[in-house]
């Protein structure tokens, strides 16, 4: 597995490997226009590029008043072959999280390849093609953002950090990223990248309490690329957080067996807050593989929020089931 080593301005630094990207000084990294180092760029030129508005805002407040979450749901755009779309988070909020949401859920259907923070922005990212089988469709994205009481945004995003990790070249990339010690686990994400016919993920998900996984591959295709993942953590006892400390935890929660489209939903339950959302396209036999569809927030009237998950077999059917994750927040107890 390869590590990418870059040292970007004089607040990301190195650790055992690893990219660790502090937000509050990414603009001065040497990378490409979606936060990865330039020599992996994936296969976009003819993508149609989402530039739409927030079309709805979800915002949750915690009992002890402290930490605040904001959800933010931006439009879908044009159809497309091959789409990416981005949504950015309010200005005096910090990046944690966000989703993807292909419409419509039709049959061959479209698949994702990307599902990422982009630390320099602060927007999240995604990306969907069709798969040898044409078919038109829509990319939405939504960003989870979070604010602490006592802490300003600036001062939030320096204490926030993105680790990334890039898998070496293979038919089936995975790679996993780990949050630095002092940090706790509030999100991930990432991406595949490839130059032919295309690589589609197969999850994104948090495999323990620090770290994050992102896996893609080949279908009905053969092609070869890597994949790049971020662990998103934030610092357990921030500076200046009127609570003290905080603590995350993970949720969990499996659809389904069957063929063709397999969703599933977990609720992030209260006293939690939620950050980031995750998935993965789990097979009962893996003679083909199955895929991701779909890692977006959901909610019903005022209610907690959900992590939507649909997966999908594509040309070749094949049973199996999706996972649905998602993490949340507290104030630490004394």
């Amino acid at each position: 597995m390869g590590h990418i080593t870059r040292s970007i301005g004089a607040f990301t630094f190195s650790y055992r490997g690893l990219l660790v990207i502090t937000a509050a000084f990414a603009g001065s990294a040497a990378c490409g226009t979606d936060g990865v180092p330039t020599e992996s760029v994936q296969r976009e030129e003819s993508a149609q590029v989402l530039d739409a508005g927030v079309i709805s805002t979800w915002n949750w407040t915690d009992e002890t008043g402290t930490i605040h979450v904001q959800v933010r749901n931006c439009d879908f755009g044009a159809n497309g072959q091959s789409v990416v779309a981005e949504c950015a988070v309010h200005p005096d909020y910090v990046l944690v999280g966000g989703g993807a949401a292909i419409d419509p859920a039709g049959d061959p259907g479209a698949l994702l390849t990307a599902n990422y923070p982009d630390p320099q922005s602060g927007t999240w990212k995604a990306a969907s093609k069709a798969h040898h089988v044409p078919f038109l469709h829509r990319l939405r994205a939504s960003s989870i953002a979070l604010r602490l009481s006592g802490v300003t945004q600036q001062m939030l995003k320096f204490q926030t950090h993105y680790v990334g990790q890039l898998s070496g070249p293979s038919a089936a990339p995975s790679a996993t990223a780990t949050v630095i010690p002092g940090d706790i686990l509030v999100g991930g994400g990432g991406r595949a990248i490839y130059n032919g016919a295309g690589l589609l993920l197969t999850e994104s998900q948090a495999t323990d309490s620090v770290s994050w996984r992102v896996s893609a591959k080949a279908h009905h295709v053969y092609d070869t690329g890597t994949a790049s993942v971020f662990a998103i953590g934030v610092k357990r006892c921030p500076t200046g957080y009127t609570g003290g400390c905080l603590s995350s935890s993970i949720f969990t929660s499996s659809g389904s067996h069957g063929t063709g489209f397999r969703v599933t939903q977990v609720l992030v339950p209260g006293p939690w807050l939620p950050t980031s959302l995750g998935g993965r396209a789990a097979s009962d036999n893996f003679v083909a593989g199955r895929l991701l569809n779909a890692i977006t927030p959901a909610r019903t009237g005022p209610s907690p929020l959900y992590a939507f998950v649909s997966t999908k077999d594509h040309v070749i059917a094949e049973s199996g089931y999706a996972i649905a994750q998602a993490l949340g927040v507290r104030r630490e107890a004394p």
